[in-house]
């Protein structure tokens, strides 16, 4: 049986093979897992990497996933994504160990002052948890903007809306930022 993404019913994925259910889940639901991906790291190479981490996990799982364009696979596989977050960031703590120091990030810093080198550590860890507390729109437009260094476009295209959107999400985003730096006294 060849590959139609259009299978109207459960009893044509019953009598299709794993493949072509596999490939039509890819197809449909590759984006919405990285979305989901994204949403948790705020990283782009380790939600695709996430995101195919997942992928590998539901092969095992294909008998599980009856409909494949049902509120119930969309969540399952939601949930698989997650799973596979979570241990991903178990496993980052366990090699995070290895960071280095803040002594040997300061040897290494332009400035040969450790105040200097202290007030600019502690003000990136303000506006980092900043970041953290904006609306989940504007947070992730401007950690891919700020922090992941991608383009309006690039980010649109990630997202899946407009430029226009997204310009609009970065504006709000650097409003609350100000607003939220000038509460705190922090400028």
């Amino acid at each position: 049986m060849s590959f139609d993404p259009s299978f109207p019913s459960q009893n044509a994925w019953k009598q299709a093979g794993d493949r072509e259910k596999f490939a039509y889940l890819y197809q449909n639901y590759q984006s919405y897992m990285y979305q989901v991906a994204f949403s948790l790291l705020f990283n782009s190479t380790l939600a695709e990497d996430a995101v195919q981490e997942a992928f590998l996990k539901l092969i095992h799982y294909l008998d599980c996933v009856e409909d494949v364009d049902t509120a119930r696979t969309r969540n399952y596989i939601k949930a698989i994504v997650k799973t596979t977050v979570s241990n991903m960031q178990k496993r980052s703590r366990h090699e995070s160990l290895c960071e280095p120091t803040l002594f040997e990030e300061w040897c290494k810093a332009e400035t040969n002052l450790p105040e200097d080198f202290v007030l600019k550590k502690e003000l990136a860890g303000y506006i980092q948890q900043f970041v953290i507390e904006l609306k989940p729109k504007e947070r992730t437009c401007i950690y891919l903007y700020y922090f992941q260094e991608q383009s309006i476009l690039q980010i649109a295209a990630i997202l899946n809306i407009s430029s226009a959107a997204v310009r609009k999400r970065l504006q709000r985003g650097r409003e609350a930022l100000k607003k939220r730096i000038e509460q705190e006294g922090l400028l």
